[in-house]
């Protein structure tokens, strides 16, 4: 007997379920399953704009600074941003060009991060 795949719509619901699990992950120092539940939420749900943000705090920890710098730019892109949320992509941002020795660039993010500080 061949069974047939079962096709699945995903949802929104799909996203933050997935979303509270890799937070639940990350909180249990598991931040590879974190970004894999994370990386599948960007892959299916491109409008869930938290993906991004969660993937940068996660991809940083990993070292995975590249990508840490990608998640942060494209969440930065949001133009709806909460400003905290705003200040701590920033902060991403420049630890992860400082650990890839881009010292200049880490320093241009540094001062973004303090002026966002400033404007609450």
């Amino acid at each position: 007997m061949s069974r047939r795949p079962i096709k699945v719509r995903w949802t929104p619901e799909d996203s933050k379920v997935l979303h509270l699990l890799a937070s639940v992950m990350s909180g249990q120092g598991r931040d590879e399953k974190a970004a894999v539940l994370l990386e599948c939420v960007k892959q299916n749900d491109p409008n869930y704009n938290e993906a991004p943000r969660a993937l940068s705090g996660v991809y940083l920890r990993l070292e995975r600074y590249e990508e840490a710098i990608k998640m942060a730019d494209d969440a930065l892109s949001d133009a709806e941003l909460d400003q905290q949320f705003r200040v701590a992509l920033l902060f991403i941002r420049s630890h992860a060009l400082w650990a890839l020795g881009r010292s200049d660039d880490a320093r241009a993010a540094m001062n973004d991060y303090i002026e966002a500080r400033k404007h609450p």
